[in-house]
């Protein structure tokens, strides 16, 4: 029996603006795997964020709060359980709810009601060396040179390549409920998921 309910997938890569893909017109970033995706979708021209920095944004958007409402005006200020948040209702309505990356966007007392499971793996960072000095103020800039070493081997390839065994997972039929996948990465690796739904959107949606 096929699930009625629908699934979603929430790519959050930090640091990309909608200019810097295909579809939105840029002349020369090349982007054909998100432009694929968005020829298979909704592309929005009107979708803006609450806010600039990623846990005030993210806490807009689970909540439907402006960034001003109820104090979630800094990196700290994440939500608890006892406020709203998208993915404790999904996840209260017999939705599996998995998470791979950073936070940014819940409390620890949020998790239990708000995942089925969270997690980070294991890897060699995504960033190259700091090349600040402590004492020079863009230390704090989070510039840092580029990751030297191969991607296969970077966090945010190894949290990715997690989410595409899972959805493997989830054709083969070994798991009934709707899903939601809540994909963190910084914006290099979520290419190699977007490659890989485009190829296989014919079964996972």
């Amino acid at each position: 029996m096929v699930n009625a309910k629908p699934n979603f997938i929430f790519f959050q890569p930090d640091e990309m603006r909608a200019e810097s893909l295909g579809c939105y017109g840029h002349p020369v970033a090349s982007t054909p795997n998100f432009d694929a995706f968005a020829k298979q979708g909704t592309r929005f021209d009107q979708a803006h964020v609450s806010y600039t920095v990623c846990s005030q944004s993210r806490v807009a958007f689970m909540t439907a709060w402006p960034t001003h409402v109820r104090g979630h005006r800094t990196l700290w200020s994440l939500l608890h359980d006892w406020e709203p948040n998208l993915l404790k209702y999904l996840k209260g309505d017999n939705y599996t709810v998995k998470w791979w990356g950073k936070n940014d966007l819940l409390a620890p007392d949020a998790w239990n009601r708000s995942v089925t499971s969270a997690m980070s793996k294991g890897g060699h960072g995504n960033n190259g060396k700091n090349s600040y000095k402590l004492t020079d103020p863009e230390y704090y800039s989070f510039l840092s040179d580029p990751f030297s070493g191969d991607t296969n081997t970077t966090t945010d390839y190894a949290n990715v390549a997690a989410a595409i065994d899972f959805l493997r997972d989830y054709k083969s039929g070994d798991l009934k409920n709707a899903y939601l996948i809540c994909l963190c990465c910084v914006l290099h690796f979520i290419y190699l998921f977007c490659r890989w739904l485009t190829i296989t959107m014919s079964w996972l949606l």
